[in-house]
């Protein structure tokens, strides 16, 4: 059964993936994000640029997010996606 487009709702909207570098540089993405029936943006991961492997300092693998308007949940040295949701507290007021 799929989880995303029309049946992505629900406790699945509190769930966000962190990307990690070798680093320990991280960013997060809200798993909406990653999905067109939400947005129409697009999350890459890059082992070339312009068809030459990337160098080591920036890879093996680069997370791009050519749609943020500042570069700054780009992934150089990418190593790891960790999916996780968020606890929501029983006694929180929904808005």
């Amino acid at each position: 059964m799929p989880l995303m487009g029309e049946q992505f709702r629900g406790p699945l909207m509190t769930t966000y993936v962190i990307a990690e570098a070798s680093d320990g540089y991280r960013v997060l993405f809200a798993l909406a994000e990653l999905d067109s029936g939400f947005m129409n943006s697009e999350i890459l991961v890059a082992d070339t640029v312009d068809g030459v492997p990337i160098d080591e300092t920036r890879g093996p693998f680069r997370l791009v997010a050519p749609h943020d308007k500042r570069p700054a949940r780009w992934v150089r040295m990418l190593k790891s996606f960790t999916l996780r949701r968020t606890e929501l507290n029983p006694h929180e007021k929904h808005l």
